[in-house]
């Protein structure tokens, strides 16, 4: 009887399990012909008198497979597991040609294939690149295309058009990528139309490019490595301490206009284009900036560092955490960077990162002013580096600063360990007192040894949202 109970309740856990799992359905697309979106002015009333040809479209192997292609800023591609192509683009694309060719009137025949007959002409395409293109703030369809038209046979091209269309789509919704690319191939078809028309008309050779500049010696036919002028690209100015507190750099448009701002560390989408971008602490006048920084279509830019990060630590000599102003001056000019306190870490208080040109600066304590020969030191900040320096003061009975007995860097090893999710720190505190008496008995002193030791421990996770820290002191 109870294994009968037991199997039931297992059958019910599986069913309630699979009843409650939600799964995900595939969504597969199509390309397919519309009639509104034809052009009755590329509508010939008698037809060139030849038979034409058109040809499977060669894809890359990227762009291949059934999945939609999802583009990102940079390099990264994933491929959508939930969003197939029902159609084969090598396919449907000519044949979607064929038949705007065919209504168009535009060649006495036109066909996929000729079993019997030679076709006078061939069409050709190339599907570089076709993809949804994922930026922060919105979406975009690219369409990345070139067409030729050649005699049979014969390997030069009488008509060669290359495009690269961006389109911003208005939702994230993947049937809306698939409508606007649908709607960009016959654009770019009719364009295409439009020159063969011209060419049988003129006898002249074209050739076109449309989003790009063209090359001079000769036809490129993967236009990526052409010089794009349309799209969106990213900044980044990278974050070298790693963490989310640096600050904030400002990018200007080259009317000196401010655009944008983010916290370095943080990409910004930004259209294709050159920039100046302001970065660095101090006031707007002190900060550092770097002119013609261009930006390409889906490309991110990375500025590569050349100011270094600073952070400090002020500290008594029992590691405790003392509220004590510091300014920062550069040591040749004398020229003020700021001033702030140090943050108690132990409430969660994030360090200022201070982001300076390299050089030599001066820290001074306690107000001093920069002419100031006590309470302070030095630190030479180096190109791309983060560096930590700590202040070890001196206090009276209540806390209070009274004057500055070290400092020094933070060694490397140390630094990236203060990096760490969970941060352990350990001491120990010892202290011996002996003392002899030999007023009792001069040849029989007696001696006293007194030895107190403290066992000083903390723990620190931090993982936002997430702070905790505990701190253990023990008497022996």
């Amino acid at each position: 009887m109870r294994k009968y109970i037991f199997l039931t309740i297992i059958v019910l856990m599986l069913v309630v399990g699979c009843s409650t799992g939600k799964i995900k359905p595939v969504n597969y697309y199509v390309l397919e012909y519309y009639r509104h979106s034809e052009q009755s002015d590329l509508r010939l009333q008698k037809p060139f008198d030849y038979n034409v040809l058109v040809q499977d479209t060669y894809i890359p192997k990227t762009y291949s497979r059934k999945q939609i292609v999802i583009r990102h800023l940079g390099p990264k591609i994933t491929y959508s597991s939930n969003d197939i192509w029902a159609v084969s683009l090598s396919d449907i694309i000519p044949s979607l040609i064929a038949q705007r060719l065919s209504r168009y009137n535009v060649f006495r025949q036109i066909q996929r294939e000729f079993l019997e007959e030679k076709p006078d002409y061939e069409i050709t395409t190339v599907l570089n690149n076709l993809e949804l293109l994922e930026y922060e703030e919105f979406n975009q369809a690219r369409l990345n295309m070139d067409f030729f038209l050649k005699k049979s046979g014969e390997e030069k091209y009488l008509v060669h058009y290359s495009t690269n269309r961006e389109e911003k789509l208005l939702d994230d919704q993947v049937d809306t990528f698939v409508m606007k690319i649908n709607n960009l191939i016959f654009e770019e078809t009719d364009n295409f139309i439009g020159m063969i028309e011209e060419y049988f008309h003129t006898g002249n050779i074209k050739e076109a490019y449309a989003g790009m500049e063209k090359k001079e010696d000769e036809l490129a036919v993967y236009p990526d490595s052409e010089i794009e002028t349309e799209g969106m690209g990213s900044l980044l100015l990278p974050a070298i301490t790693k963490s989310d507190n640096e600050p904030y750099f400002i990018v200007y448009d080259k009317n000196g206009n401010q655009i944008a701002s983010a916290k370095m560390g943080t990409g910004i989408p930004l259209k294709v284009g050159t920039y100046s971008v302001a970065y660095g602490s101090g006031a707007q006048n002190q900060m550092m900036m770097k002119k013609d920084v261009k930006i390409y279509p889906r490309y991110k830019t990375i500025i590569e560092p050349d100011w270094g990060c600073l952070s400090i630590d002020i500290m008594d000599e029992n590691r405790n955490f003392v509220k004590v102003r510091y300014e920062i001056f550069e040591a040749e000019t004398g020229e003020s960077f700021g001033t702030d306190f140090p943050v108690d870490e132990e409430l969660g208080e994030q360090k200022k990162i201070w982001v300076l040109k390299p050089g030599l600066y001066k820290i001074t304590v306690n107000n001093e002013p920069y002419n100031t020969f006590k309470n302070f030191t030095t630190v030479y900040i180096e190109k791309g580096k983060y560096q930590e320096l700590r202040i070890v003061v001196a206090t009276d009975g209540e806390g209070n600063f009274t004057n500055l007995v070290g400092a020094g860097l933070v060694k490397e090893s140390e630094l990236m360990a203060t990096r760490e999710k969970l941060k352990i720190y350990s001491a120990i505190h010892a202290n011996m007192d002996i003392n002899s008496n030999n007023e009792t008995d001069k040849d029989n002193p007696s001696t006293t040894i007194t030895l107190n030791t403290q066992l000083d421990s903390r723990m620190i996770y931090d993982r936002t949202p997430f702070y905790f820290i505990s701190k253990n002191l023990v008497e022996l």
